[in-house]
């Protein structure tokens, strides 16, 4: 089974589910962005729920964070991974299609689809270049 990700899917559990609030913090963001450090622990915790057949709910997989990263994540940030990530909606966590989003987080790294101009690439090389010159002094 291989779990098919569309944008429009995700993006419409959030705005059909209620409760949902406006936004979220930078503090928020890069909380759960964290993950992608221990994604590999988080997937292997999630994976013995898997196994074990028990659900993954909101508080398990509060738990499993925190035991993977050393950090609880917001309660905000769990309830908008369920939003996005509960395909039939029963409370539960969609495993294999979070795992998925979350491993092509690490992939691309934010550079899906995204053409850099070739001056931009210099300017970055540059930049680079002149500022380990400046760390070598």
């Amino acid at each position: 089974y291989k779990a098919v990700v569309s944008t429009q899917s995700t993006g419409g559990r959030i705005s059909t589910r209620s409760g949902v609030d406006s936004g979220i913090s930078f503090f928020q963001y890069s909380q759960f962005m964290n993950l992608l450090n221990d994604i590999h622990d988080l997937e292997i915790a999630l994976r013995m729920y898997q196994i074990a057949k028990k659900p993954v709910t909101q508080e398990e997989f509060q738990r499993a964070v925190k035991v993977c990263t050393g950090t609880p994540l917001d309660d905000k940030m769990v309830k908008l991974t369920f939003k996005i990530f509960d395909e039939d909606g029963d409370g539960h966590l969609g495993h294999e299609e979070f795992m998925k989003v979350m491993k092509n987080r690490i992939r691309s790294r934010g550079t899906v689809n995204v053409e850099i101009p070739p001056k931009s690439w210099r300017a970055f090389r540059k930049c680079v270049h002149e500022r380990m010159m400046v760390a070598a002094i």
